[in-house]
């Protein structure tokens, strides 16, 4: 390895990261109203018990049933008074876990405005919390405040259906509603009203590599600092990252942005779907106070002079922002010193006549399995008996649509894979000497680097999962003079990026125990794009065979009868 050339790049790939910090900036506000709309809280609680009426005896609340439709019929009546004809939009949606699609009713209250645009408030109806009837009845009372004041841009208030099993509901308007490409911002209220101490949080994690408007969220989040007195929680800087690199959206605004749709999601931080119906649960004062800042965040919205677009991937920090794609030009940069390394190394190798094609082959063979276990994984999905999800909507705990039967084909058919096709071709069977060992180190850096290259051409975001590893793993060579232990370290602080990763799904997103069944029924169905499943494979296999090295297991390729 040239040292020296890695230190020179390392310094150089930190400019952008500096210049990426250095234009972080803060988005103007446009001028709050003369007269902020105050919302009673105690007439939203009186609202959400008549919501909870609205069911009766019937079974509810998931989406389709006689309960949540006749819920549907009960808003229409309700945002009369902002529309007077307000469109009931049914449709079908297929879920993960259903065999049948499942009818839902998105219900629209729309007035349009001499300008061009249109604000839109949401909330789902589905739902058996007290939580989900307090949204539904904040939309109820926003209708009768926004009805009696003068609007400059369209406004729509939507209840929608799906809220709680993958936004259904919100896609369908962002796909069908023939004003949806007008929308400038899109506000969603999910699990508010309970009595909390804890922050409001703004959810801004997109289901695709997408930006929300910044103006939208830092108008939102003033308003909700000026009536709550704290300023809500917005997701932190790994947080986003993640969620450009690995899109995961539990909540609505994930399919609205996915539809080109700008939009973000207030919450308290309970959960979708909590527990049943308890209008005791619920906090008049807090509700009066979220239904203030989002009511007056419309009306600056309405008159702005302009709003910024969504678009682009940026970065909330520390209450300002920053673009994108200058985090994705530092993350890209990051990769230079490993390349040139990488580049040295071979180059070096191939003048001293260090065979480095046994070592390929190795690596050929090892990414074998793992691309087996893609394909079997994408086979499952289309044979009968829905062993794995053939719906591209987010995996939800305990609703992700992996079957344990389907689990267990996909490990067996790569296992099988490597035992009998792979292995006999690898297992070590003689004495490997240093120049083996060396081109297959070389080979493994040089897979991982060509895998860390391709996701960069998918998508720069996701290399903050392979970078702490092809960084760590330039020191293997080093740590092998100390013992084998230090090597194991060094390849373990690879681990680091996946790691990060399923913990912030874990815990940071609520998937919990879960998370390994979400990851895969994200890479069976087709949310996560299947370009980054086939990058990461490609990446893991060039790792097994750093590991295979450092635990003394390498053998380059053989016929198997040796």
């Amino acid at each position: 390895m040239s040292w020296p050339l890695y230190r020179l790049l390392l310094i150089v790939s930190l400019i952008p990261l500096a210049l990426a910090a250095l234009a972080l900036r803060n988005v103007p506000v446009p001028p709050e109203p003369a007269q902020p709309i105050t919302v009673n809280g105690r007439a939203v609680v009186d609202q959400a018990r008549q919501f909870m009426a609205a069911h009766g005896s019937r079974p509810c609340c998931e989406p389709g049933t006689p309960g949540e439709l006749a819920a549907a019929r009960w808003m229409a009546r309700e945002l009369r008074p902002f529309d007077p004809s307000p469109q009931t939009v049914p449709f079908a949606a297929n879920l993960a876990w259903q065999a049948n699609p499942v009818a839902m009713e998105n219900v629209i209250a729309y007035k349009p405005g001499p300008q061009p645009g249109v604000i839109v408030v949401i909330a789902h109806r589905d739902g058996r919390s007290a939580e989900t009837a307090a949204g539904s009845a904040l939309l109820v009372e926003l209708a009768r405040q926004l009805d009696q004041l003068p609007l400059q841009r369209g406004v729509a208030l939507v209840s929608t259906d799906g809220g709680t099993t993958g936004g259904q509901g919100a896609a369908d308007l962002a796909r069908h509603w023939p004003e949806a490409g007008q929308i400038a911002t899109a506000i969603v209220i999910a699990s508010v009203g309970s009595a909390t101490d804890g922050r409001l949080q703004l959810l801004l994690r997109p289901a695709v590599p997408r930006g929300t408007s910044p103006t939208a969220v830092a108008t939102l989040s003033e308003q909700l600092q000026r009536t709550t007195r704290a300023a809500p929680s917005l997701p932190g800087a790994y947080d986003q990252l993640s969620g450009y690199a690995v899109p995961y959206a539990a909540y609505e605004q994930g399919e609205l942005l996915q539809g080109g749709v700008p939009a973000l999601t207030v919450s308290d931080g309970g959960p979708l779907n909590g527990p049943p119906y308890s209008a005791s649960s619920l906090d008049s004062a807090q509700l009066g106070r979220i239904g203030s800042a989002v009511a007056t965040a419309v009306m600056q919205l309405d008159v702005a002079p302009s709003i910024e677009p969504a678009g682009d991937p940026v970065l909330f920090l520390g209450g300002r922002v920053t673009r994108g794609w200058l985090v994705q030009l530092a993350l890209g940069t990051l990769l230079l010193p490993v390349l040139a390394c990488v580049l040295h190394l071979i180059a070096g190798l191939r003048r001293r006549k260090v065979p480095l094609a046994p070592g390929m082959r190795a690596l050929v063979w090892r990414t074998s399995a793992w691309i087996v276990a893609l394909v079997t994984l994408w086979v499952l999905t289309v044979m009968p008996g829905r062993l794995m999800p053939r719906v591209a909507d987010v995996p939800l705990p305990g609703r992700t649509g992996v079957t344990s039967l389907g689990l267990l084909i996909t490990l067996a058919v790569p296992l099988l894979w490597w035992r009998f096709v792979s292995r006999p071709r690898l297992v070590l069977v003689a004495p490997v000497t240093g120049t083996e060992r060396t081109g297959g180190l070389a080979a493994g850096l040089a897979g991982a680097m060509f895998a860390t290259l391709l996701l960069t051409a998918v998508n720069p975001f996701a290399l903050v999962l392979v970078l702490p590893a092809v960084h760590a793993w330039l020191w293997l060579a080093h740590a092998a003079r100390v013992n084998r232990r230090t090597m194991l370290a060094v390849w373990a602080v690879g681990l680091v990026g996946p790691l990060a990763l399923v913990f912030e799904l874990w815990n940071g997103q609520g998937v919990g125990s879960q998370t390994p069944r979400a990851l895969v029924a994200m890479t069976a169905s087709g949310y996560l794009t299947p370009a980054i499943p086939i990058c990461l494979a490609l990446f893991t296999a060039a790792a097994m065979q750093l590991l295979s090295l450092v635990t003394g297991r390498y053998s380059p390729p053989h016929p198997p009868a040796v």
